[in-house]
């Protein structure tokens, strides 16, 4: 209970009505190069590579800090998790949530796709907290884990959480 109400407490974010729609754009770019991705850490990197190319043409005509937080919430939201648009209070159309589950599968960070997803939600996490809580979130859900019937604590987990929020933080600074 008490692991519970922390979380609720870590993860309360919302986001602007700017930043909500320059994540559909990119959300829309990313779910369009599907058919292209190649299998693995590559994907991770093209997404990477497209996410912010997409950012700094969009950034030529409007603010470069709030493209680049969109690049990061959109890959969030297709690499990481699709409740990460609920957490901001921001509804996720269901015919894009089921598209995500094949790039997710497909995206990996050292040839892990749950260490993709780690990243992402951390880095996600940081664009809405603008703070440093993700990886508390990340504590608190391998503490659960560590528990009967979970995957059990991994510290790798922790690292990939620790590598998406510091991601975040540098791209979006300024």
């Amino acid at each position: 209970a008490v692991l519970g109400l922390t979380y609720g407490q870590l993860t309360n974010y919302s986001t602007s009505d700017d930043l909500a729609r320059a994540t559909r754009v990119q959300v829309a770019h990313i779910l369009e190069l599907a058919p292209t991705l190649p299998q693995g850490d590559n994907s991770f990197v093209m997404l990477i590579n497209e996410a912010f190319t997409l950012a700094e043409q969009r950034s030529r005509a409007g603010d470069p800090v709030l493209e680049d937080q969109a690049a990061v919430l959109g890959l969030a939201l297709v690499l990481g998790d699709e409740k990460l648009a609920h957490v901001a209070d921001r509804y996720v159309d269901p015919e894009k949530v089921a598209l995500c589950d094949p790039i997710r599968a497909r995206a990996t960070l050292h040839q892990r796709a749950d260490w993709s997803r780690h990243f992402w939600v951390s880095a996600g996490l940081q664009v809405l907290s603008g703070a440093s809580r993700p990886l508390s979130v990340g504590v608190i859900k391998e503490m659960k884990d560590a528990n009967a019937g979970g995957s059990g604590f991994s510290f790798a987990d922790l690292a990939a959480d620790a590598a998406g929020e510091r991601f975040a933080e540098v791209v979006t600074s300024d």
